[in-house]
């Protein structure tokens, strides 16, 4: 469920030259196309997150894609995505407003973003 669950998100299996290293990640999410993503992890050599992603479209069937940006220091680039189905949420005010709390006393940007994302979706 949206914001219930802690998703683990991991690229793995990336190979490059290796002058080409290293290789930085960005992970985000779409619920329709991906002109319109959710990033749960900025550009950085950490291939990994936890993230609470936002609820799958009723229409899709509740799935989401996750996507993994792999990126050499040249700036080339590569994609790969796999799909998740994500429920709707049983929010209530407390529920958000403790996250943005741990979020905020933690100083963690990512996971404000997140959140935003998740209750906005």
């Amino acid at each position: 469920r949206s914001l219930n669950t802690s998703f683990f998100l991991r690229a793995y299996g990336w190979a490059d030259d290796v002058d080409d290293y290293p290789l930085s990640y960005v992970i985000d999410y779409y619920t329709m196309d991906e002109t319109s993503t959710s990033i749960v992890k900025p550009v950085s050599t950490l291939s990994y997150v936890y993230a609470y992603l936002g609820q799958g479209l009723e229409e899709f069937g509740r799935n989401i894609t996750c996507r993994v940006q792999a990126i050499d220091i040249y700036g080339c680039s590569a994609y790969a995505s796999t799909s998740v189905r994500v429920f709707e949420a049983i929010l209530t005010s407390e529920m958000v407003d403790q996250l943005a709390a741990e979020a905020f006393a933690n100083s963690d940007a990512g996971a404000i973003a997140q959140i935003t994302s998740a209750v906005a979706a």
